[in-house]
Formats: structure tokens, sequence, C-alpha cells
């Protein structure tokens, strides 16, 4: 993972990855994915996401991480 990722964000960090088949395992570090995979159209399986963290820095920014995917994702 980037730098990005240990700051605890990952945004926009594939967007528009439009041959990106397969994502990443998401470290506990990550706090936000907002639009981290949007517009990537080949993206399927499952996004494993090490969370292990509670309270109110939950992961709970996901806005628009996956729209404009087409394929089955599962977390």
């Amino acid at each position: 993972m980037n730098k990005t990722a240990a700051q605890g964000r990952l945004f926009y960090s594939f967007e528009g990855c439009k041959k990106l088949t397969t994502a990443p395992v998401i470290p506990s570090s990550v706090r936000s994915l907002d639009y981290t995979f949007m517009n990537c159209e080949a993206l399927t399986g499952t996004i494993t996401i090490n969370y292990t963290h509670s309270g109110p820095t939950s992961i709970g920014q996901y806005g628009q991480t996956f729209s404009g995917t087409v394929k089955p994702i599962v977390l």
C-alpha cells in the first residue's frame, strides 16, 4: 500500500483503473475509502478490509467507493 494508506485514506487510489480485476487487501490503518474503486469496471471478487478498530474513527467513509463498478463484489 502507498503512503496515503498509511495515513488512513485511500481517496481515489484506484479510481478509473478500468483493467483492475482484483483489489489489494485493505490494511487496518485505512479509515476512509471514498472513491477508491470508482469506475473500476473489471473489478470483481472479494475485497478484504482488515478492520479492527471501533469508536468515532470507525471506517464509515465509503462514499462512492464502488460507484461505476459493474461486476459482483463481496466485502
